[in-house]
Parts: structure tokens; sequence; C-alpha cells
């Protein structure tokens, strides 16, 4: 059911999420420019640079986008005494508005007296002023600038959200496959010609949206992107380097970047993060490893010796139970019963790494609410699970569910799912 706000309570959130989207706006500009918070020691350079999503191709100091963020998503919950706490941030490709207007349509047709007497805030505004900041995103001089929707395609999870804002905009939907660079240009295949396309906003993540310079075997970029984007020729929205502020290891510092970047104290606070980079943090977190929910700060999935995803904030997953999906609101572990010793196959899996020592420890609120943003979902784990997860390590199963044991086919050992 979606969550209605007063003007009471929305106001002073208001106030906090346009100043949050402003102070996300200066970092992102920092970080790919003059990295004056890394510089000064404002943020760790460790939780910077070795997240994937920071993107090293477009960090210059002769970067000038005064607005390389125009849309952000923030997830919001409330702590133990009713205060509003900020979960996570979302930059990379932030989505929801399809799906909250959706969400509108249903309740005013199946409760449209009360749906009238809320009177709730229209979202066409929105649209307007969003239409708006893309087409000023492109060059000044440019009369009727050509803005396209970019989209993975209709496998993404996000297909419909994506259809409902180039819909909305009254922009085209494109794939990768639509676009090509030319001369440094990018360009759309129209009806046996090229257009230029001056404003691209990205709804694929960066990693996959230039297989030339990025990853090289994704299908849903465009090959050249990022040339045209240091070159100045196109302005993609957001940035490529944008999926760097989701890194839940900047939360603890955002108070102190918004004191250096825009003198002022942060409005609205992030739930308490420690990020185990720091070896105060690190202690703090060990002293209450059964309290605090984990993630790793990189970025990347990591999975632990059982393979499911893990963390290692110094310890062994082995030692410290098995972790719940990784994200900002990971939960904390359960298991009833002894520790099972290492089990023979509790080795990480050839081509796979053991999990890093990077990461981040979050409290958790007692309740939360999304923004508009990228819906996340949390995994539970009932304590029978852990029992079950010891007695298929000691009977040296494949780690999966069922416990049964494994099974070999011309020596090599198979999954009994």
């Amino acid at each position: 059911m979606p969550l209605v706000l007063d003007a009471a309570q929305w106001t002073p959130l208001e106030v906090g999420l346009a100043q949050r989207a402003e102070l996300l706006n200066a970092l992102l500009q920092d970080l790919y420019g003059e990295q004056r918070l890394l510089a000064e020691g404002v943020l760790p350079a460790a939780a910077v640079l070795g997240h994937a999503g920071f993107v090293r191709p477009v960090a210059r100091r002769s970067a000038t986008d005064p607005r390389p963020l125009v849309l952000c998503g923030v997830d919001l919950g409330r702590d133990a005494a009713g205060e509003w706490r900020v979960l996570g941030d979302r930059a990379q490709a932030p989505s929801g508005l399809g799906h909250a207007m959706e969400n509108r349509r249903a309740v005013s047709r199946v409760v449209p007296e009360l749906y009238r007497e809320a009177g709730p805030h229209r979202v066409e505004p929105y649209l307007w002023a969003l239409r708006s900041a893309l087409l000023q995103s492109a060059d000044d001089d440019l009369a009727d600038p050509r803005v396209v929707v970019l989209s993975p395609g209709t496998c993404s999870g996000s297909a419909y959200d994506q259809a409902f804002l180039a819909s909305a905009l009254g922009f085209p939907l494109v794939r990768g496959s639509d676009l090509v660079v030319r001369d440094g240009w990018v360009h759309l295949r129209a009806s046996g010609r090229l257009e230029r396309v001056d404003v691209v906003l990205r709804r694929v993540d960066a990693a996959w949206s230039d297989p030339l310079e990025l990853r090289g075997d994704s299908r849903l970029g465009v090959a050249g992107l990022t040339e045209a984007v240091r070159r100045g020729r196109v302005r993609v929205v957001n940035g490529l380097g944008a999926g760097v502020l989701e890194n839940p290891a900047l939360l603890p510092h955002l108070p102190a970047a918004c004191q250096a970047l825009l003198g002022e104290p942060l409005r609205l606070a992030s739930v308490p993060t420690w990020w185990c980079g720091d070896p105060d943090s690190l202690e703090h977190v060990l002293d209450r490893v059964g309290e605090l929910g984990c993630a790793p700060s990189t970025g990347r999935p990591r999975r632990s010796a059982r393979g499911r995803p893990g963390c290692a904030g110094g310890s062994s997953p082995s030692r410290t139970g098995t972790w719940a999906r990784s994200g900002c609101r990971s939960r904390t572990p359960r298991r009833t019963g002894p520790a099972p010793g290492p089990a023979p196959s509790a080795r990480p899996r050839r081509g796979r790494s053991p999990c890093g020592r990077s990461c981040s420890a979050t409290a958790r609120p007692t309740a939360r609410s999304s923004g508009a943003s990228r819906p996340s979902t949390t995994s539970t784990r009932s304590p029978a699970a852990g029992t079950a997860a010891g007695a298929a390590g000691r009977a040296r199963t494949c780690g999966c569910s069922r416990g049964r044991p494994r099974s070999r086919t011309r020596g090599s050992p198979r999954c009994c799912r």
C-alpha cells in the first residue's frame, strides 16, 4: 500500500532531500574533478577509488559539468524513535516513477472518494520539470536538442518504468544497437539516416554502457560513448560515474562532506554506519557484530565460502555465520546451535575469490519506506535454516538447501539440484 504523508511530515523531509540532492551533485563533481575531499582526507580514498561505481575513464581535472547529477533517489526509514533516516542513495539509474503513477491510478479507481478527499500532490509538475532539465542539459546554442532514453531492453526488471518515463516525457526509447558513434558524435539510426543525439537519459548501468572502454562483453551499451562524453559532444544523465554515490561506506562521511562542500550541517541524517576500513570502526563493528548488518563497500557482489553472499569485516564467514543478501539493509545473520567447523566443501569455487576485507556495517531502523528509487528487497533466513546449513556442511553436501549428498558425474562434483 502507498505510504501517505501529510504536509507536517513532508515539509522537513522535502528540505532535507533537496539539500541531500545538492550535496550529492557537489560530491560527484568533486570526485571526478579536483578531488579535494580525497586530498584533505574528508573521504577515504580506498572507499571511493575501490568502488565498482567509480569510472576512472571519465575522471579528469578538466571536468566542468556543473550538474552531473540530474536524478537521484533516496531510501528512507524510521528509527526506533520515529525519526526519518536515510538508508541509501540511488544515483546510478533511479527508477520507480512509473510504478508510483500506476499505484495512484489504481487507488483513484478503487477508492475514488478517498483519493479526492486526500488531495495528494500531482506528479505531472515533476515530469514537466524533468523534461525541462533534460532539454537544458544540452549545449546552450542548440535550439531543439534531441533527447533519447537508453534502455537495456524488455528483459530489464524496470522495463515498464522505462517505457512509462519515455512516453510521459515524449522522448524515444532506444537500445544500444539503435545508437552509433561517428567522429565523436552520437547518432540515432532513424529511417535509414543518422540523427545527432545531444542528451542520453541512461537506464543502463555505467559498466555496461560502453563495450569499448568499460565492459567488453556488454551488448547493452554504445561503443565509443565514453569518448564522446569526454569530448563534451553528448550529455549522459546521470553521468557515467554516478554509481559511486551508492557506496554505503560514504554514509558516515557525508556530514563532514556537507560541511566542506555546502558550508552547512546535514539536515537529514543517515542510518548509523561504520566503515570497517577504519581501525576504530572495525573494532566497534566486531564488538557488535551480532547486532549489525554488514555489506561490502566495493559495489561488487561477494560470496562467502558456502556460496552465499558474505562479508568479512575482519573475520571469516565460517565463524560469523552466513550473511544475508548484500545491500544497504542486509539482515543480521541468524544461527542456532554451535557453529559448524569448516567443511571440506567450504572452499571458494574455482575462479572466484573469497570475500574481501573492505565492508561497511549498518544499524537497521525498525521500519522503512522506499523513496522514488529502485525497489529493494531483503532476504530473510529463519533460525532453522542455520541448523540445516550446519548439517549440510557436516554431511559434505554441495551447499544447496536440500542437504542431499554430493553426486559426481565423470569425476566432477555436481549440485544435487
